[in-house]
């Protein structure tokens, strides 16, 4: 599982934050003290109300809806019962960007800091939007990456998402060839090619 919303090997992901880890046994408890108690076929209720939320997934990915099915069976254990729903993936993403849902799975690109931290703004604590701005100015990947692994103890700190799993992008190029850089924002590998140079033999 990835330990925050910038995940290795991408260059800017601090390895020294602690992985967040279901505690089955601390959400029980936080339920008992809201005033839950089990009811019937074992869903938590409170005033006669049960305890119900919707999962809501982007079609189109055999992946996400397998991670969102076993969400909802974390949650079957604690009492709450979660209904997996997918969607077009242009509907989710206007709802998620609108937050109108419960819990939904979406898929969040990494590949870039500077994009992934925006993505964020407003959503996690003053300081990580203020910390975002200091890292675009920054001169150079060794300060920006200190500065984005502070950001990355607030946001795993907040916790306003769960990182559940990630995709890698493999691309190959002969052993050789030096300065090939991950490409940023998906663009094509080429995207640095002036940097590229063959080593002399």
């Amino acid at each position: 599982m990835p330990r925050t919303y910038l995940v290795p090997p991408q260059w800017a992901a601090a390895e020294d934050v602690p992985a967040a880890v279901p505690d089955r046994d601390r959400a029980r408890a936080l339920l008992v003290e809201a005033g839950f108690t089990k009811g019937q076929f074992g869903i938590v209720e409170r005033a006669g109300e049960r305890m119900t939320t919707t999962i809501g997934v982007a079609a189109g990915s055999p992946a996400r809806t397998d991670v969102a099915r076993r969400v909802a069976g974390d949650l079957a254990a604690i009492g709450i019962a979660a209904d997996v729903r997918e969607r077009a993936a242009d509907g989710s993403s206007r709802r998620d960007a609108e937050g109108q849902f419960d819990l939904a799975i979406t898929s969040e690109e990494a590949a870039d800091p500077q994009l992934a931290s925006e993505r964020w703004a407003g959503l996690v604590d003053p300081w990580f939007d203020a910390l975002a701005g200091l890292a675009t100015q920054a001169p150079d990947r060794a300060e920006k990456r200190a500065i984005y692994s502070e950001m990355e103890r607030i946001w795993s700190s907040a916790l306003p998402a769960l990182p559940l799993y990630q995709e890698l992008r493999v691309d190959v190029a002969p052993q050789g060839l030096v300065g090939i850089q991950p490409t940023p924002s998906g663009s094509a590998l080429s995207w640095n090619v002036y940097e590229w140079s063959f080593l002399a033999r």
